[in-house]
């Protein structure tokens, strides 16, 4: 069971992105080979193209490569580096805008990294005020440049006065700050918005959903 931080990697072992039938779970095909650790695939709002990273360390595994997969249907997707981060690298989640953000345990902190659709794509920067992360993170709302407007991720407790656990991060501001607690004492594997506006979260055996104290959602 994996608690928090990167994946310790056992040498040996060889990743890949693959297709698997959704009625059956059957492998398909693969999309994209020898990738070591490949892991947190996010879609492309503008291109339908996928994103994965590499999250694992130990045995040379580092890799702070953000590897993009440009036509996943075909059936020769091409596969190149998109971006890269210092080294081992977390949860990551596009902004309805397009920009990417990526965990960045290295740093410390969360890392933009500019979208396809922008004039410089693929430049990655650090998002002032967001410090110890870890694993999943969900991106909110677009600002006119294309940045979120919040984030969404687990972090320990740290100077924004929150206790440890799932909280929300207002990004339109610099440095962002820390707006509410959604869930304490607790991290997320995978963090995504559902097609009814709830926030979904994996969580050790179980998936939850996140809501309003009414059930509502956002």
């Amino acid at each position: 069971e994996i608690l928090d931080g990167p994946i310790v990697w056992s040498p040996g072992l060889a990743g890949a992105v693959v297709e698997i039938s959704p009625s059956t779970g059957a492998l398909l095909r693969t999309v994209a080979p020898s990738i070591t650790c490949a892991s947190f695939v996010v879609t492309d709002p503008f291109t339908g193209d996928l994103f994965v990273n590499d999250s694992c360390a130990g045995g040379g595994s580092e890799n702070g490569s953000v590897w993009r997969i440009a036509n996943p249907s075909n059936a020769s997707p091409t596969v190149t580096v998109y971006s890269s981060s210092p080294g081992v690298n977390g949860g990551m989640s596009f902004g309805p805008g397009g920009t990417l953000y990526m965990l960045d345990y290295r740093d410390g902190g969360v890392a933009s990294i500019t979208g396809t659709s922008s004039a410089s794509p693929g430049q990655l920067s650090v998002v002032p005020g967001i410090v110890n992360g870890d694993l999943g993170i969900l991106a909110e709302g677009a600002l006119t440049n294309g940045d979120a407007r919040t984030l969404t991720l687990a972090a320990s407790p740290g100077a924004d006065g929150f206790p440890l656990g799932i909280r929300t991060f207002d990004v339109s501001e610099t440095p962002a700050t820390a707006t509410s607690l959604e869930v304490e004492n607790a991290y997320a594997n995978v963090q995504i918005l559902g097609p009814d506006q709830c926030m979904y979260a994996s969580m050790a055996v179980a998936v939850y959903r996140i809501t309003n104290a009414d059930g509502t959602c956002p």
